[in-house]
Formats: C-alpha cells, sequence, structure tokens
C-alpha cells in the first residue's frame, strides 16, 4: 500500500539517559502536554513589522536540495515544479542569509533514463518578503538562476549550460531584516572536531530514545522533545495562538492516532549542518519520501482512513561552553 508522507520539523535535544521503561527527560522540566501552547505563546512579542521571508523555487528537468544557513529547507527528488518555502525559522537575526542549492539529474523519468541535465534544465529561486499579516508579496531581496544561452534570435529558446553534466551547485546570499533574535545554534560548538564514532553512537543513543518516547505516547515528554524548536518556529513567525495550538494538536493527532506505529532506524548516515553545529541521521533510502530525511519516522492511520507516513525531522548540538549534547534552543 502507497503511504502518504508528511514531514515535521523538529529540532531535538540529546542527553544522557538509560533506556528504562520509564523514560525521564530533564529538558524543558517545566513543560507539560498542557501548558506547552501557553508557554509558546507567551514568548510571541508583538512588534512594529512583522516581515516573512520566502524562497520562490521554480525547478525545471533536475532534481534539488536547497540550504538556508546551511540547513536543510527543501528538497525535490522528482523532474520539478513551481513552490514556495517559508524560511523565517532557520533565520535567527537580521543580517546577510546564505541560500545554497544542488541539482542533480533527474535521473528517470516515465521510463526513460535521463543520467545528465538537459537543455532544459533550470532552477530559478527568488528570496522574498512579505508582512506577515499582508496577503500580497512585497518585495524580492534576491533572485538566482542557473546559467541559461543568451540566443541572439529572440525566436530561439535558451539552453541550460548545464547539460551533459551530471552535478550543480551554487550559492547567493541576501539580506534581511527581521524583528526578532534567536540564539538558536549561533554558539554551539562545531561537532566535526569530536571523535566521529562516539558521536554517532551517542547520537543514535538518542534518536533510539526519543523514538520510544513517541512510541509510548508520553505527551508530556513528547511536548518536552518538542518546545524548544515550537517555540523558536512560532516566534520567527509571530504565530497567533491558534496556529500554536494547532501545531502541537498536530503532533498529539497522529501519535494518538489508530495504527501508530514508530519505524525501526536503519539504512541511514550521519550529517552535519549549521557549519557543523548541528548534527543528524538522514535516511538512505531511494524512498524519494524518505531519501535524505529524518530516520524518525512512523505509519498511522489519519482521519481520511488511509495509512500514512510522517517524519519527525531532528538537530542535535552542544552548546559553547559545555560538554553534553542537548536541545536547539
Amino acid at each position: 500500500m502507497k503511504l502518504k508522507f508528511i514531514v515535521l520539523g523538529i529540532l531535538i535535544s540529546l542527553n544522557s539517559c538509560s533506556q528504562k521503561k520509564e523514560i525521564k527527560m530533564t529538558q524543558n522540566p517545566n513543560i507539560t502536554a498542557n501548558n506547552i501552547v501557553d508557554k509558546i505563546y507567551a514568548e510571541v512579542k508583538t512588534y512594529a513589522d512583522y516581515t516573512r521571508y520566502y524562497l520562490d523555487i521554480e525547478q525545471n528537468w533536475c532534481q534539488s536540495e536547497i540550504f538556508v544557513n546551511d540547513i536543510p529547507v527543501y528538497q525535490d527528488y522528482t523532474f520539478g515544479g513551481h513552490t514556495g518555502v517559508s524560511i523565517n525559522h532557520v533565520i535567527l537575526k537580521s543580517g546577510l542569509q546564505k541560500v545554497t542549492y544542488k541539482l542533480y539529474p533527474v535521473g528517470e523519468h516515465e521510463g526513460e533514463k535521463i543520467p545528465n541535465f538537459i537543455n532544459e534544465t533550470e532552477m530559478k529561486i527568488t528570496a522574498e518578503w512579505q508582512d506577515f499579516y499582508k496577503l500580497e508579496k512585497q518585495g524580492n531581496a534576491k533572485v538566482e538562476s542557473t546559467p541559461m544561452s543568451e540566443p541572439a534570435n529572440s525566436m530561439e529558446v535558451p539552453v541550460s549550460l548545464l547539460a551533459g553534466k551530471k552535478y550543480y551547485e551554487n550559492s547567493f546570499t541576501f539580506n534581511a531584516i527581521v524583528p526578532y533574535v534567536l540564539k538558536g545554534w549561533s554558539e554551539s560548538q562545531d561537532l566535526r572536531k569530536f571523535d566521529q564514532k562516539e558521536l554517532e553512537k551517542r547520537v543514535l543513543a538518542e534518536y533510539e530514545k526519543n523514538k520510544n518516547i513517541y512510541q509510548s505516547k508520553n505527551l508530556d515528554a513528547i511536548a518536552k522533545i518538542r518546545f524548544d524548536n515550537m517555540r523558536n518556529q512560532y516566534v520567527s513567525e509571530y504565530a497567533t495562538r491558534k496556529d500554536i495550538q494547532r501545531g502541537w494538536d498536530e503532533t498529539v493527532n497522529i501519535v494518538n492516532s489508530p495504527e501508530f506505529e514508530m519505524q525501526p532506524i536503519k539504512d541511514y548516515k550521519m550529517v552535519f549542518y549549521a557549519e557543523g553545529r548541528l548534527v543528524g541521521l538522514v535516511s538512505t533510502s531511494n524512498d524519494k519520501n524518505l531519501k535524505d530525511k529524518s530516520v524518525l519516522v512512523c505509519h498511522y492511520r489519519d482521519t481520511d482512513g488511509d495509512l500514512s507516513g510522517f517524519v519527525f525531522s531532528s538537530f542535535l548540538h552542544i552548546p559553547k561552553g559545555k560538554t553534553e549534547l542537548e536541545v536547539v534552543r
């Protein structure tokens, strides 16, 4: 049976904890399922402006991975399309923001093998902004496109200069002005400098621990895991209490849904983000719904009665001056 997949972005802590039937959570000790929404809403401030930043993505005949400040924000392993992605949650403060995009050949489409980029291969990314309370786009911060030929004859169609190649990567920056400041991972240590085998053991142990917490349906423990990322996201997006409640309810409804089952952690690789300050385990599966996404995956029965898949994204870090892995703030 084909599964529908949803990805939920969460930043998870890594703390030393023995594997017992009842797992004690040391992070966010005052957070519970009953107060998480109120606690987050209390930190959403009032500002003179509510600027939201987005990436408008036009992708043709290529697969893509897009990062903002070295944090993955979008992946498309099909052959292309047109979409918009909100990125305030990876903008910690005003200043230059870096967008990196990596392109790969389609590989195969409708039974046809396409091992290289073709003449129609193109990517256009526009960093744009608008006020949260206004529907229309207010301005472009930067527009970036892959190289195309410029025919002298206006009747001729431009050809991608990537044609025949197997990989393309480029970056650009744009200036963002936001009214908030998030600590996030800004003071985290470079995990690439740690013993990699030992680090991977600890990361895997934490993923297993959090998988067990979700499977236990312990909503208070889940609230402690979810709090930091939900707070950072909703503060940066100027959320209403209703928005926050809806986000928390989504987690609760999935965990409490019929046939909820966390899947085994397997076929993964350890990947660093934010220039080594964050680490995660991502799937090496060829399934386009799972590829390069977190290995924290569940199956559940959704409100339509369909068997669906849900991906809990997760990032871990060690704050400056500390030795223990902790939740990303």
